[in-house]
């Protein structure tokens, strides 16, 4: 069952936080509280208004969490994703809760999407979570929020989710501020381990070490999520650049075309670090998670051959609520 989710007499829900919800929308499903242990009451049916009038309520009662019928996961996700834009924008919503809305809207957007890359429609609605993460990461605030808020389970798609709001408020603080180009690098790190679609799961989900000839299929992930964006008609060179070079090296040891110092792209550069960075702090089946302050001081360790040090001193900044 999913962390979070709750079965009673054969229903299993799943809980939203409040500040999901939009005020003066239709949500179109149903809504479920639960008081202490108890067992959760339907408090709306679906197809009903929700009123900033019925959020003061909650809030006054103490409610920050509700809860959701499975069966109505795709209405919610999509209720989610056609407001994530305006939840974000909203800066009469304290950053934190903003920053929730962004993590719950797009964790399922990115399972369905990475679980099938080439689907219709993925570009877009990629594009919109790219666009929202761009729109989110604009100040320390937010940038501090999300640092608290994130989960390091590691999953793809949190992953990848974690990985493009690292990318996209590194790049900013490495002086990178054209939209259009902010927006590539958040669509580059949703996307950059979409390849691994291609790979036997016994190699993705390994529980341990990767021996040679796994490592081998490992290590032509990041071809095949060039070659998937590709064929998916992406036309975005740098989306493109960040998906393919993530695991380049500046000393040449990368892959897959072992590219050496400044012939990396600087986007790819910017997502290598961050790549690393929430792999090594997030709990794995074989591994537990590091301390930030650690997994920084692997990545310093690695100043001659594998990380961009500039571009690291830019990073530790916006990390300092967690290391």
């Amino acid at each position: 069952m999913q962390a979070g989710a709750t079965e009673v007499a054969g229903t299993t829900y799943f809980r939203i936080a409040l500040a999901t919800l939009a005020p003066g929308s239709v949500v179109p499903c149903e809504l479920w509280l639960r008081h202490g242990d108890g067992e959760p009451v339907l408090y709306r049916a679906r197809h009903l208004d929700f009123t900033a009038e019925h959020r003061a309520r909650l809030t006054a009662s103490g409610v920050q969490t509700l809860f959701v019928p499975f069966s109505d996961s795709a209405s919610w996700t999509a209720y989610l994703e056609a407001r994530l834009h305006e939840r974000v924008s909203d800066h009469g919503v304290p950053a934190a809760q903003r920053v929730e809305v962004l993590l719950e809207a797009s964790r399922p957007i990115l399972r369905e999407i990475l679980a099938d890359p080439r689907r219709p429609g993925a570009a877009a609605r990629v594009g919109n979570v790219a666009d929202a993460i761009c729109e989110l990461m604009r100040g320390p605030e937010t940038v501090a929020a999300a640092v608290r808020l994130m989960e390091h389970d590691y999953y793809t798609y949190t992953h990848s989710l974690h990985v493009a709001i690292f990318a996209v408020a590194l790049a900013r603080a490495c002086g990178i501020d054209a939209p259009d180009v902010l927006a590539s690098i958040g669509r580059g790190a949703l996307m950059h381990d979409c390849g691994k679609v291609k790979l036997p799961a016994h190699v993705i989900n390994k529980p341990g070490r990767l021996d040679r000839e796994e490592w081998e299929l490992m290590m032509t992930h990041p071809t095949h999520g060039r070659d998937i964006l590709r064929e998916a008609g992406w036309n975005d060179p740098v989306a493109s650049e960040v998906c393919h070079c993530h695991h380049e090296r500046l000393d040449g040891t990368g892959y897959p075309r072992g590219l050496v110092g400044r012939a990396i792209p600087e986007a790819a550069r910017i997502a290598a670090i961050c790549d690393a960075y929430d792999a090594m702090t997030s709990d794995r089946s074989y591994k537990r998670a590091m301390r930030g302050a650690v997994a920084l001081a692997c990545l310093r360790r690695d100043e001659r051959t594998g990380y961009d040090q500039a571009i690291l001193e830019q990073f530790i900044p916006l990390l300092a609520t967690r290391s």
